[in-house]
């Protein structure tokens, strides 16, 4: 087998991980947000709590959202393309972390580490294909497929809270004990 055929499969199969890492992103913060209200009685009980802080964690996503594209950059240049996309996923798996810690506060935090690491996740997915795939034209398909990867995982989560209204078990991470 020609390293050329190896290099080309560890690129697809890189791009495969951070596609579904996307996908699995934009279902977790979408079912986070359309769980807002059970977040904030779980955090807070029956205490009244200001929009402003209950909105909070969706809040801190997009702010990360914001800032992350200029980090990825250089945390590209620093890391590479092999391994700045690892780093990405380590981010995103502070979603897991998020469901374990014991205040607002810290899970806020969390997920705003997560939402940088989605937002990491797809600024490395184009460097990734234009390292490993050498064919211009596959190279188009696969950025195509690349931006449907938020959506699907959009439209997962809806499928999801049609199928089971009330049932705040969704992706992981947006999770909150009934």
């Amino acid at each position: 087998m020609s390293t050329q055929s190896n290099h080309a499969r560890k690129g697809y199969l890189m791009m495969a991980v951070l596609w579904f890492a996307y996908a699995t992103f934009a279902m977790n913060w979408v079912a986070g947000s359309s769980l807002t209200p059970q977040i904030t009685a779980h955090f807070f009980g029956d205490r009244t709590v200001d929009p402003l802080i209950s909105q909070l964690v969706n809040y801190s996503i997009t702010t990360a959202r914001v800032f992350a594209n200029i980090l990825a950059a250089l945390i590209l240049m620093k890391l590479g393309p092999k391994k700045a996309p690892m780093l990405a996923l380590l981010f995103l798996m502070m979603s897991i972390v998020a469901i374990y810690l014991p205040n607002y506060w810290a899970y806020t935090a969390a997920r705003m580490v997560m939402g940088l690491g989605g937002s990491m996740v797809i600024v490395y997915m184009n460097p990734v294909v234009t390292r490993y795939i050498s064919d211009p034209t596959e190279k188009l398909r696969i950025n195509a497929l690349n931006t449907v990867s938020y959506n699907v995982g959009a439209f997962v989560v809806s499928l999801q809270s049609r199928s089971r209204p009330g049932d705040c078990l969704f992706s992981m991470g947006t999770v909150l004990m009934p």
